[in-house]
């Protein structure tokens, strides 16, 4: 096969149960390199976690004047399959060259379209929270044609907030065959390699790109060790009333962009793209929403918020003719609904929300751990829903359970009676840890500021136990309510409230970490 510049093929994982799956992606493009050819054999392992975060290996091969000569994908989906082997050869014997090889690591579906080189820099640690990086528009270019000048440039490129991105330069010499390890790091995630200049993410820094990190060894892979760090001396988080949850790390937002035409009040609908990683560390969080009954009892414990909740003395609202008639707090529990104490307490601000957590020895759940207890924990993959992937449905969620066109009535109008219910009573909104009603029945405040998850806040805070919490007059609310359709109750949707501002359709729970 003729080829206008360096070739590349795989020679298949080191573990004999993934050749098949490197191999197979580049025997019907090329033939393996004669022995004599100038060549390098590049070992690409990670630390990241297996399928979770690294599943999808893309390798471009350049020339130095940055001529786009090849593109391959692999699906590296078993942590077996790492370090991963691949060897770029030129096909000639006697030349000499230079090569950039790029190697980009991403989890499924962390895709966008390609629309040109669109090189993004890290923001600054001296950005202010909101600023967000400049994606430039793009140029089209650079184009990956074949030898016979057909256009085979990928429709699409690893998402940079989800991916490792790394430039190898190597010198490629006749005869000689190189065998080089390179590592793809987490703390390298989402920090794009700039083509251009050849600067790239080697070890947590910006630096030029090199010929790899070492001299390939034999060593084993360290798939899943940044995990593994993380957690390190990390118990189990045990507190009544609450489940306990290990940690992981996990894709926090959505790799879709939504504008969701049933959102009526759509200024207040926060955007879950870009996504980015999360780890958190093993924590408690509260079983079912914090009850009125205990938030009474917290009272009579000596807390003493600088506001309550609002009081409704009367009985509790059957439509929505007077929203405060909805809230579910009595200051003496209430002799003819005694199982009124037994709903989430509601219209409550953000700020007493906290206080009582606080009291409690706890705190508000950060938004990546309400994600993670909702979508992630207990289960092999994130979920669209806290209970799997399946619909919600009227009987088994509190949804749609309002009376006016101010909110979704589909439940209600086949009979379903108006507003919240008691968690343990909803059989479906469940996850597989046990946690009961993160999908519907009251939204749950959390602690996190109404920004992007790639704005300046968030990058600052890192990836482990992540949470940003500038300063600002709205806050963030998680889940779905009675007054929500069954679209709303999926796990990534963000909502932002005013901070100083309570609402019937709004609770909370608290969490507790070491």
């Amino acid at each position: 096969m003729e080829r206008r510049g360096p070739v590349m093929r795989a020679s298949g994982p080191l573990r004999r149960a993934s050749v098949a799956v490197a191999a197979a992606g580049l025997a019907a493009a090329c033939r393996e390199a004669p022995a004599p050819y100038p060549s390098v054999e590049l070992f690409v392992d990670t630390d990241l976690p297996v399928p979770t975060l690294a599943s999808h290996l893309r390798v471009d091969v350049y020339d130095t004047a940055l001529v786009w000569r090849s593109s391959r994908d692999f699906v590296l989906r078993d942590p077996r399959d790492y370090p991963a082997s691949m060897v770029v050869y030129l096909p000639s014997p006697d030349r000499a060259e230079d090569v950039v090889v790029r190697l980009r690591l991403r989890p499924d579906a962390a895709e966008r379209d390609y629309r040109g080189e669109r090189y993004t820099a890290s923001l600054p640690a001296s950005a202010r929270p909101e600023m967000r990086p400049r994606v430039p528009a793009g140029s089209d270019e650079p184009r990956l044609l074949d030898a016979a000048g057909e256009d085979r440039t990928p429709p699409t490129e690893p998402l940079p907030a989800l991916t490792v991105d790394r430039l190898v330069r190597v010198h490629l010499d006749p005869g000689a065959t190189l065998h080089r390890r390179v590592t793809l790091e987490a703390r390298c995630i989402g920090r794009m390699s700039d083509l251009a200049s050849g600067r790239t993410c080697i070890a947590g820094v910006d630096a030029d790109a090199d010929a790899g990190d070492r001299q390939e060894d034999g060593s084993p892979s360290v798939v899943g060790g940044w995990l593994g760090e993380a957690l390190r001396g990390a118990g189990e988080v045990t507190r009544e009333d609450a489940v306990s949850l290990p940690g992981g790390a996990f894709v926090l937002g959505s790799a879709a962009t939504l504008s969701p035409a049933w959102a009526s009040t759509g200024d207040t609908l926060l955007e879950s793209y870009p996504p980015r990683v999360a780890l958190v560390r093993p924590f408690a969080i509260d079983r079912t929403e914090v009850s009125a009954r205990r938030f009474r009892d917290a009272l009579a414990r000596g807390f003493r918020p600088k506001s309550g909740p609002v009081d409704n003395d009367g009985p509790l609202a059957t439509s929505s003719a007077s929203p405060t008639a909805s809230c579910t707090y009595r200051s003496s529990s209430d002799p003819t609904d005694p199982a009124r104490d037994d709903l989430p307490v509601t219209c409550v601000t953000f700020a007493t929300a906290r206080a009582f957590c606080l009291f409690e020895g706890g705190d508000l759940p950060s938004e990546a751990q309400w994600e993670y207890a909702a979508a992630v924990a207990g289960r092999e993959r994130k979920s669209l829903f806290p209970w799997g992937d399946t619909a919600p449905e009227c009987a088994t969620a509190v949804f749609g359970r309002f009376d006016s066109g101010n909110g979704d009535s589909s439940c209600h109008a086949l009979g379903f009676a108006f507003g919240l219910r008691d968690a343990t009573t909803v059989t479906g909104d469940r996850t597989p840890s046990g946690v009961l009603g993160l999908g519907g029945g009251a939204a749950e405040w959390v602690r996190g500021a109404p920004l992007p998850y790639d704005a300046a806040c968030f990058t600052a805070s890192g990836l482990v136990d992540a949470v940003c919490e500038a300063p600002s007059s709205e806050q963030v609310v998680r889940g779905g309510s009675f007054l929500s359709p069954r679209e709303a109750l999926v796990t990534t949707l963000r909502w932002k409230v005013p901070e100083g501002g309570s609402s019937s359709l709004i609770g909370f729970r608290c969490v507790h970490a070491q």
